[in-house]
């Protein structure tokens, strides 16, 4: 792979926005995000073998530069050796009972470091069997109460499962030695800043057939995380998963049941397994089990069909109250592969205003939560939407040459209060969107500080020896709002924040090692800004409703107990079956319920109903009337969404 590593720093060299300085530090980062690439849960390789590959820990910069391959060619055949150690000591573990009587524990490592924390193989044997002992005990404390059997009973599932994390690796498509190389240049280029990868054909060509709009589809693509788990990479617009409102990028798929067949789990399963099972069938429905960002898992009831090419991708409803407010979801800006040649979702957009306008809306209500982003040509013509004239984003290249990408036509479409509702999760494109409604005083923007991703990507093909054609996605541009500064790193900071459960697990990018730092553009914008939104009344009033609502009280509640459980959650988790029940409880019963809450939301939904236009449509295919009738019924329910309904009305009463 000496080639392959020459061609790579050539192609990140040149392309990369903020190549980095190969040096020592560069080749201690690529060292340890290789291993922990190549063995994330840190139970393969011990400090025994730390100490065979020390010696590589500072050279990889100049194995880098030279083409040189020496620490790839001394570890494959020994991870392959601790593999095959690590399935020896399985099957050894699983082929008599486990004694869950037996006082021990468990201990919990928390964000401690998993690079070589085994100290060697009968460490290694010690933890894997309490490993595989959490396993049992954790699969029979979900299925108790639909069956009483033996804890033993568990011990063939978990065998299975851990010995095909071990398989799927062994015996790679790509083959074992492809396997190591590839992750070797995946480290690599996620040393340059999180977004740049690399990648090999047969997961291109696996994303490319996925997202194929011919044929009946759930309409979604996986791609696997670092953590080995499949995870939801794109939904395609107008197919079952995007109409369900339900999934997002980044939810890791865990299980799947066809009706009338048993669940399909998919712990360590691969790109392929996943795919050969979704296609199986093109009939009937599915059940999908998926772990969300917040870990909490959802079912989400999918049936296949075409993906719709129509004007009905985007769907708008209007909340009845005092006032009617219009209300729109995007969960990624589309254009482009999945509706080649047709309008993308600005349009789309456009299109729903338009009938929302006819039935006399005074507000609206765009919901970009958990919008990982997309096309930056339909984000910036989304904006144009709602803004006259002028600059609307900055994008600066390797070349340092900034460009100002201005709004295309003339006029807006709405011109009423505009509320655009963002999370943690809302990234990219959503951020270009929600900082240019901020920065025109055109919006209020409410809910959490988004991600703080404003970078662009572009897909490189290299060619290797021996014929092999590989792709890097590398980091090209960064994005800069058109007051200079950039939400990279910190996000898009809301005008009004709403409380939000997910604070308190998931990462940004400021998180994420190698994060490329914010900096300013040095180009002068010129724009005109909107009169300022009453902001400061707004405020006033919504934090009046936050001492006296009981929903909105709950849900503090709930959150500061649940971090406090977070930070003061026992680290030592009891293996003996007593023990663990009683430790299940203790945290089941120090855990608020969000039940309360969705009762109390339940009791004061909103009057959300169906535009009129699209109710012909609807009453002509059922199963769109379903899908679309469960979103109607969750946005009644939504408490964020309750809030944005009030301050909207407000709004309109100070106007």
């Amino acid at each position: 792979m000496g080639e392959e590593l020459k061609i790579l720093k050539k192609t990140l060299e040149t392309t990369h926005i903020s190549p980095r300085v190969i040096d020592d530090q560069f080749s201690k980062d690529v060292f340890r995000r290789f291993i922990k690439l190549i063995d994330p849960a840190g139970l393969i390789l011990t400090q025994q073998d730390y100490a065979k590959f020390k010696v590589y820990e500072t050279t990889l910069d100049e194995a880098f530069t030279e083409g040189n391959d020496a620490f790839i060619k001394a570890f494959a055949p020994i991870f392959k050796e601790k593999l095959q150690k690590r399935q020896e000591i399985i099957e050894k573990i699983t082929s008599q009972p486990l004694d869950f009587a037996k006082k021990e524990s468990l201990y919990s490592r928390g964000k401690k470091d998993t690079i070589f924390h085994i100290a060697d193989e009968d460490h290694l044997y010690k933890v894997t069997e309490r490993l595989i002992k959490y396993a049992c005990l954790l699969r029979y404390e979900q299925n108790k109460e639909t069956q009483t059997v033996n804890l033993q009973t568990y011990l063939p599932q978990v065998r299975a499962i851990e010995l095909r994390k071990i398989k799927r690796v062994l015996e790679h498509a790509e083959g074992f030695q492809n396997y190591v190389e590839n992750r070797f240049l995946l480290a690599i280029a996620l040393c340059y800043d999180p977004h740049t990868v690399y990648m090999n054909k047969t997961a291109v060509q696996s994303f490319m057939s996925s997202i194929s709009p011919e044929g009946l589809s759930f309409g979604l693509t996986f791609n696997e995380n670092e953590q080995g788990e499949i995870v939801v990479e794109q939904l395609i617009p107008g197919s079952p998963a995007w109409n369900s409102n339900e999934l997002h990028e980044g939810d890791v798929l865990l299980s799947i049941q066809w009706v009338g067949k048993k669940v399909i789990e998919f712990n360590s399963a691969s790109l392929e397994e996943v795919h050969n099972v979704i296609e199986q069938s093109n009939q009937g429905a599915a059940t999908f089990v998926v772990r969300k960002k917040d870990n909490k898992t959802q079912t989400v009831k999918l049936t296949k069909a075409y993906t719709r090419q129509d004007e009905n991708i985007v769907k708008g409803y209007i909340i009845h109250g005092k006032r009617k407010i219009g209300y729109i979801s995007l969960p990624a800006f589309y254009q482009g592969m999945a509706r080649a040649g047709k309008k993308g979702c600005a349009q789309d957009i456009g299109s729903a205003i338009i009938k929302m306008k006819k039935e006399g809306i005074e507000g609206l209500i765009l919901d970009i939560r958990n919008n990982g982003g997309g096309d930056i040509e339909e984000c910036t013509d989304l904006a144009g939407i709602f803004i006259e004239e002028g600059a609307l984003v900055v994008v600066n290249d390797k070349q340092n040459k900034p460009v100002i990408i201005k709004d295309a036509n003339r006029g807006t479409i709405f011109d009423e209060p505009l509320i655009v509702m963002v999370n943690r999760y809302s990234a990219s494109a959503s951020e270009i969107l929600a900082s240019t409604l901020q920065d025109y005083n055109r919006a209020l923007i409410v809910g959490s500080n988004t991600y703080g991703k404003a970078t662009g990507q572009g897909i490189k093909q290299v060619s290797l020896p021996n014929g092999k054609i590989g792709f890097v996605k590398v980091t090209e541009i960064k994005i800069y709002r058109i007051n200079g500064k950039t939400a990279q790193f910190i996000g898009v900071q809301p005008h009004i924040e709403l409380p939000d459960l997910s604070e308190i697990a998931f990462q940004r990018e400021s998180d994420e090692p190698h994060a490329l730092h914010p900096d300013v553009v040095n180009k002068k914008v010129l724009y005109t800004k909107l009169p300022d939104i009453p902001l400061d009344d707004l405020k006033q009033k919504h934090l009046r409703r936050m001492t006296t609502s009981n929903p909105l009280q709950k849900l503090i509640e709930l959150i500061k107990n649940t971090e406090n459980i977070s930070k003061n959650i026992r680290e030592e988790i009891p293996l003996d079956a007593k023990g663990f029940q009683a430790w299940i409880k203790e945290f089941q019963d120090k855990m608020p319920s969000e039940s309360d809450i969705n009762a109390d939301a339940n009791e004061n939904k909103l009057p959300v109903e169906t535009i009129k236009e699209d109710i012909i449509w609807l009453e002509q295919d059922a199963y769109a009337k379903e899908m679309h009738e469960n979103v109607r019924k969750s946005i009644a329910a939504d408490l964020h969404i309750h809030e944005c309904y009030q301050i909207l009305l407000d709004w309109i009463g100070i106007k």
